[in-house]
């Protein structure tokens, strides 16, 4: 590498650190004696925690290892970046801590990862992916709500053992639906409004699916519920349905399942796997 291409990608580097620090609300020249201060001024948000790269793509992580938790609210509402990234270290992502970040469109979550707490991405409107932590053990109401550009499968594991309401209602575009063993409930409007599904899988353990959990899934042809005893049902919870949709059961059950009280209502879409 010659001398020249050195200098200039350093007058790179050098820019990117400018513009991030004067994003914040720092204010430096072109002098780099002035950078080391400005970075050590830089605000930090949420308690013990850091943000650093370029304007469009946010790293957030802990100063060190006795920081586990981004606190409610702590992020909300920035608008200009189109990625973030969840540093290692974190456990728990509080109410609101990054609602409405209308431009982003990529997030990264950490594997250390248990709790995402209510509304703590809702509205991130251009979200596209979404890789759910194998250790995740949390998801809270209206988490990924009106999350519309969301085209990511949601397998939800069997280690996820609370899935609030509204979590993902909205996520038009989310292609396919599975629930693990940990989720006994379904909660009320969990999946409202995704009228791109295709297909829905239910575990065994299934006991109840609340109001609206399932409503206007207009594109799902296949909704498989495994659970032997058919899980109680409000009235509204598949309502809009694609009159198409094949409801496969077990076949011991498929009786009870047609002539269960909501159940009934969908019997002759009924299949025994």
């Amino acid at each position: 590498m010659t001398i020249a291409t050195q200098l200039t990608q350093l007058n790179s580097i050098k820019q990117d650190i400018k513009t991030a620090i004067n994003g914040k609300g720092g204010s430096v020249g072109d002098n780099f004696s002035t950078y080391a201060a400005a970075i050590t001024a830089l605000p930090s948000s949420g308690g013990g925690l850091i943000e650093f790269g370029k304007p469009e793509i946010v790293t957030v992580k802990p100063f060190d290892s006795t920081v586990k938790t981004i606190s409610s609210r702590s992020f909300q509402g920035w608008v200009a970046p189109t990625g973030l990234v969840i540093g290692e270290g974190i456990e728990t992502i509080q109410d609101w801590a990054f609602a409405g970040w209308v431009s982003v469109e990529t997030l990264a979550l950490p594997a250390s990862l248990t709790a995402i707490k209510s509304n703590a991405f809702s509205g991130c409107e251009k979200l596209k992916t979404l890789n759910i932590p194998a250790n995740l053990r949390e998801i809270g109401n209206s988490s990924f709500a009106s999350c519309r550009a969301l085209t990511s499968k949601v397998m939800l594991l069997n280690t996820l053992t609370v899935l609030g309401g509204a979590a993902f209602s909205g996520c038009s575009l989310i292609p396919e639906i599975s629930v693990g063993s940990g989720i006994t409930a379904i909660a009320a409007s969990a999946f409202q409004n995704c009228t791109a599904c295709k297909k829905v899988t239910l575990s065994a353990a299934t006991v109840s699916i609340s109001s609206n959990a399932f409503l206007n899934l207009s594109s799902c042809t296949e909704f498989i519920c495994n659970a032997t005893t058919p899980p109680s049902l409000v009235g509204s919870a598949l309502n809009g349905l694609n009159a198409a949709c094949i409801i496969k059961v077990p076949a011991a059950s498929l009786t009870a399942y047609q002539t269960a009280a909501i159940w009934s209502a969908h019997s002759g879409k009924m299949v025994a796997i």
